[in-house]
């Protein structure tokens, strides 16, 4: 008789679940699926369309034909071209060492001078009798004009900086001799990359 009464109440209570109630998570996993295998498909469209090449106009290529004006416009100058990274912020600092012991002291040197930046270049018009035989350049952007190279705790410079020779940054600072070069010709332009 009890057992009977409890059938009673769970028939009564716990009613039979319709078709929908019984299938509603299968329901819901198909619509997912479809959802994303319809998002796979527009992925795999837009990535595989074909976009026709679309090449410049004339006016945005140069011509090969015509000639850049050289920087130097005497036979007894050089130019010093320093480019690179280089945002408009500040001054680009040019340093020329002569001697080893001289070499990155950031005291007295043959001679030192900043320029402003002019489309990513710094330049500097310089007589070629006025440069030693054998020296090597630092040039460095000083985004913040305060005259010196800025450093971290470590000593790593936290400015971009370029020596002659493109000497090795890795090794910073790097030897006098991985940046000294000879006095370049007269009319030509010698550049520096800083990083």
């Amino acid at each position: 008789m009890i057992q009977e009464q409890e059938r009673e109440f769970e028939s009564t209570h716990h009613p039979e679940p319709s078709l929908w109630q019984q299938n509603y998570g299968s329901l819901l996993t198909a619509l997912v699926a479809v959802i994303l295998l319809a998002g796979i498909i527009v992925l795999v469209y837009r990535q595989n369309r074909f976009v026709p090449v679309r090449f410049p106009d004339g006016s945005s290529i140069d011509n090969p034909d015509s000639e850049e004006k050289p920087l130097v416009a005497d036979s007894t100058q050089i130019a010093i071209a320093v480019s690179g990274s280089i945002s408009s912020y500040g001054s680009v600092k040019l340093s020329i060492y002569e001697k080893e012991s001289e070499f990155l002291s950031f005291g007295p040197t043959s001679m030192s001078s900043s320029a402003s930046i002019v489309d990513g270049i710094a330049v500097w018009i310089v007589p070629v009798k006025s440069l030693p035989e054998n020296f090597a350049v630092l040039a460095f952007h000083d985004e913040n004009n305060d005259e010196q190279l800025n450093v971290n705790r470590r000593g790593i410079a936290t400015e971009r900086f370029g020596f002659t020779q493109n000497g090795p940054s890795l090794t910073w600072p790097p030897k006098f001799a991985d940046a000294v070069i000879p006095r370049p010709e007269a009319g030509t332009t010698l550049e520096i990359f800083i990083r």
